[in-house]
């Protein structure tokens, strides 16, 4: 079946439980019984927190504008987790100096140093007993180690793993990025000092040399191969840059691209793509026959649930290959995915439903049943495709339900943050 999966990541949710309740810090809103749980084009139970809860103020929900209050009556604001925690009325003035300003000053022992930070030693006497709170500056200083160190010049064949072009975005995961990460972190609490940093925070160079250093599909190393990366193995590369690698000239790959040799395989046949094909043995005069395929016809790939195989048509990939699905394969307009995108079944389920396949993931026995459930017009359509779309009162009734039979109401955060859904409103 083809279709896109949509992911919704919430900001909180309930641990082995049903997902039918406000996050802490959240209770319900008033008024929205009728309103519905959509969140992108999902909609679910778990996709009701947005619609249907608002935040539950708290000191911390009131930090910009508390301190200088605080101050204003000789207290500070409260700093320990569980006083920043209180639920407070921000319509009373009164009774939110009560519970978020404090006489007691702040010491040392309640401030956690950051991160290349050591406790500064002996400790601070700032405190209860000089009448001023401490500081993170009266408590911490910078630890004697590479991340605090600057202007650290590397000597030839050597380099600074900081500047290794590293990525940090969670989607792009790949072997060599995460062995930069590791080395940069192992660099960042490398201990030196200004006299020792020039040796401590610099790596000697490696080479292509190395036996963790491997050519791609298609090519070898060179003769020379004690070339210096430009820092670690993971940053030499893989093809023929850098003088590391070469073309294998006994290989499809090396004979298709030496200079001077144009290759093409002939009508009706194919080159492959994938590192099995580009590695594969042979030469000059024999490539046209090992490296060229017949083109598969469609009847002999095989379509995913839902999907039918399009009439007299052929691959030009090898026949494991993604693309060949693509090429091959249509959505069944009799079933319930492939009726969705016909004209007639276009918004079909209507106002209040939606359709099933949003709430199931792609690849799932439920999914694949779903897509080949029979549906050869729009009553069946509604019938047997759609899922009334979940309201507050839904949610909250769900919530009620939960409670009654003692449900485990504990709560776990996730990486998005529900301050990214809620606005909050400082006073």
């Amino acid at each position: 079946m083809q279709y896109t999966t949509i992911l919704i990541a919430l900001c909180s949710m309930p641990v082995g439980t049903s997902a039918a309740s406000c996050p802490k810090g959240f209770t319900f809103k008033t008024a929205t019984a009728d309103v519905m749980c959509k969140k992108g084009a999902v909609a679910t139970l778990e996709h009701c927190t947005a619609p249907c809860c608002t935040p539950i103020k708290n000191c911390d929900s009131v930090k910009s504008s508390m301190p200088a209050k605080c101050t204003a009556a000789e207290k500070v604001f409260v700093f320990t987790a569980a006083d920043r925690a209180k639920l407070v009325d921000t319509a009373d003035e009164a009774a939110m100096l009560a519970a978020c300003c404090t006489a007691t000053l702040k010491t040392c022992a309640a401030i956690e140093c950051g991160r290349d930070e050591v406790a500064v030693t002996p400790a601070s006497t700032c405190g209860g007993t000089t009448g001023t709170a401490c500081t993170d500056s009266d408590c911490c200083k910078a630890a004697a180690v590479c991340n605090q160190m600057s202007g650290v010049q590397c000597a030839d064949g050597s380099y600074n793993p900081k500047s290794m072009p590293v990525s940090y975005d969670p989607s792009l995961k790949s072997a060599k990025n995460d062995a930069m990460r590791a080395e940069i972190k192992a660099w960042e609490t490398t201990a030196a000092t200004d006299a020792t940093k020039n040796t401590a925070c610099c790596t000697k160079r490696k080479t292509c040399a190395a036996a963790t250093f491997t050519c791609a599909a298609g090519y070898k190393k060179t003769a020379t191969a004690d070339k210096k990366c430009k820092d670690n193995v993971g940053s030499c590369s893989s093809t023929t840059s850098e003088g590391c690698c070469e073309l294998d000239a006994l290989t499809c790959q090396g004979v298709k691209y030496t200079p001077s040799v144009a290759m093409a395989c002939a009508a009706d046949t194919f080159e492959g793509s994938t590192d099995t094909w580009k590695a594969k043995t042979t030469a000059k005069a024999t490539w046209k026959t090992d490296c060229c395929a017949a083109t598969a016809p469609c009847g002999d790939v095989p379509c995913g649930a839902g999907d039918i195989t399009k009439a007299d048509a052929t691959c030009n990939k090898e026949k494991g290959d993604p693309k060949c699905k693509k090429q091959c394969c249509i959505n069944d307009p009799a079933k319930c995915y492939g009726f969705s995108k016909t004209t007639a079944g276009i918004g079909a389920c209507g106002v209040g439903s939606h359709e099933t396949y949003q709430d199931l993931k792609e690849g799932t026995a439920a999914a694949d049943a779903y897509a080949n459930t029979a549906a050869v017009d729009a009553t069946a359509y509604k019938a047997k495709c759609c899922t009334k779309t979940p309201t507050c009162a839904d949610f909250k009734a769900a919530a009620v339900g939960s409670a009654a039979s003692g449900a485990d109401n504990a709560y776990q955060t996730s990486f998005v943050v529900l301050a990214g859904v809620f606005a909050l409103v400082s006073l």
